[in-house]
C-alpha cells in the first residue's frame, strides 16, 4: 500500500539528488559507449522528475531524446544541422527530429523597443 500525504521538503531535495546523479551517469554511459545503460539512466531521472514534480533543466532537455529517451551522443546517435536559424538534433535511433532556434526570436527586450517608441 502506498504512502498517503505531502511530500516532505528532503524527499524533494533527495530526488533532485539522485535526478543529477541519473544524469552524470547517464553521461558518462554515453560517452563511453553504453547507449543501452544511458537510457535507462534517462528514463528513470524522467520517471523522479515526473513523481516529484521536478524540471529537468534545460540543458538536460536537449541532450535526451523526447521520443526513445536515448541520450544524444552526437556521431554517435544523434546528426546535428544548422539550417535557417535552427539547430535540427535527429535520433538515429528513432529518427526524431528536435528543432531549437539558436539566437533570440526578438532583437531586444521590451525596454529597448519602448525606449526606442519613445524618443524621435
Amino acid at each position: 500500500m502506498g504512502r498517503r500525504g505531502r511530500r516532505t521538503r528532503e524527499m524533494v531535495d533527495i530526488a533532485q539528488a539522485r535526478i543529477e546523479y541519473l544524469k552524470d551517469i547517464a553521461r558518462k554511459n554515453a560517452r563511453e559507449g553504453a547507449l543501452k545503460q544511458s537510457q535507462i539512466s534517462v528514463e528513470h531521472a524522467i520517471r523522479l522528475g515526473m513523481r516529484y514534480n521536478l524540471r529537468m533543466g534545460k540543458e538536460f532537455r536537449n541532450e535526451y531524446c523526447r521520443n526513445c529517451r536515448s541520450y544524444l551522443v552526437p556521431g554517435r546517435n544523434a546528426r546535428i544541422r544548422l539550417n535557417r536559424g535552427m539547430v535540427s538534433l535527429t535520433c538515429l535511433e528513432c529518427n526524431a527530429v528536435k528543432r531549437v532556434p539558436y539566437h533570440s526570436g526578438h532583437h531586444g527586450t521590451k525596454k529597448e523597443a519602448n525606449n526606442t517608441m519613445g524618443e524621435k
